[in-house]
């Protein structure tokens, strides 16, 4: 199903380099990196991810067993004035998509303001029919 509240938000830059060498990835456990992972997902996809455990571990599918590993996970994200959970990884992304978003978008304007502001060349046929037009004056 399309996230129709934050359209084109399904996917996002992500470098194995980066998460290697994150503190994150040193702190969690391998299964809490998975979870962080998920989350890191959700919370780009969303804007935000709430910040009841239960739920969350409901959306995504995560028995009881691995709470202690949910807890790790959230607590590499940051609580807004809302009480929702975020990540300054998902603020710079979300900035970044609608950066490039804007400059495609100008591009694309660009382009067709060209393509539209330059005169239209008449094919062969319109060319004789206007040369049989001038003839007849």
């Amino acid at each position: 199903m399309r996230n129709a509240k934050t359209p084109f938000r399904d996917f996002y830059t992500w470098f194995f380099k980066d998460w290697f060498v994150s503190g994150a990835r040193t702190r969690l456990s391998v299964p809490a990196r998975s979870i962080y992972q998920d989350l890191l997902g959700l919370c780009y996809t969303e804007g935000h991810i709430t910040s009841d455990k239960v739920v969350l571990m409901l959306r995504l599918g995560i028995p009881e067993q691995y709470s202690p590993d949910m807890d790790a996970a959230l607590a590499e994200f940051e609580v807004d004035k809302k009480g929702r959970r975020t990540h300054p990884r998902v603020k710079v992304e979300i900035k970044r998509l609608a950066a490039k978003r804007k400059q495609l978008s100008n591009a694309g304007k660009a382009s067709a303001a060209r393509r539209y502001s330059k005169p239209s060349k008449p094919t062969p046929s319109q060319q004789q029919r206007n040369d049989g037009d001038a003839s007849a004056y």
